[in-house]
């Protein structure tokens, strides 16, 4: 609580509610407990170090045995040659294959029906490290998007927010905030004001 000294109008801090203080960094810490959980990688997934390993083990070995008869040097059923991709760093230059890779075996498509078929735990490995393997390089490949400039929420876009996050339905876009240019700046004989539009 802050009580005002009447002889020099100063706050003085006579006495601190240590409940309050508790409580104000037990939140903060569940906060940055959470934003950090954000980037922790969930359970199931590779280290990226394991990645080259565990293709040239596991993954290619499978690829061979299901796909190489189809989609090789000689064949290239669909324009799609896997055997080009010896290791982990010649799939590092072409990740569009790898994609539609994961879509053909998910939904069935591939291997053919006529073809011999990967057991559910084979299928699983293969999806598991590709989808493993596209997620380290894209979090090794973002950075820093550079600028990113403000935009002004439209009416619509604003009462849309404030339903959203208060749940009121209390609609703006009958009120004129029009009154202003156009950069949301306004011109008076006090000087020039920002409204938020």
């Amino acid at each position: 609580m802050m009580l005002f000294n009447r002889r020099a109008d100063v706050p003085t801090m006579q006495r601190i509610d240590r409940q309050a203080v508790r409580s104000t960094v037990s939140g903060c810490l569940a906060l940055v407990v959470c934003l950090l959980a954000g980037g922790v990688p969930a359970t199931g997934q590779a280290p990226v170090g394991n990645l080259a390993d565990d293709y040239a083990k596991q993954v290619r070995p499978l690829l061979k045995k299901y796909c190489f008869s189809c989609h090789d040097a000689k064949e290239q059923k669909g324009d799609l040659d896997l055997e080009r991709f010896s290791s982990l760093e010649a799939i590092r230059k072409d990740f569009r294959p790898w994609q539609h890779l994961i879509e053909q075996v998910e939904v069935g498509e591939m291997p053919p029906k006529k073809k011999p078929q990967p057991a559910a735990d084979e299928r699983k490995v293969i999806l598991t490290w590709v989808r493993n393997m596209l997620d380290a390089e894209a979090r090794a490949r973002a950075g820093d998007p550079g600028l990113v400039p403000l935009r002004r929420l439209s009416n619509a876009e604003y009462d849309a927010t404030i339903r959203d996050l208060t749940g009121v339905d209390d609609s703006c876009s009958s009120c004129n905030f029009q009154t202003c240019r156009d950069d949301g700046w306004k011109s008076g004989r006090s000087g020039s004001i920002f409204l938020f539009t």
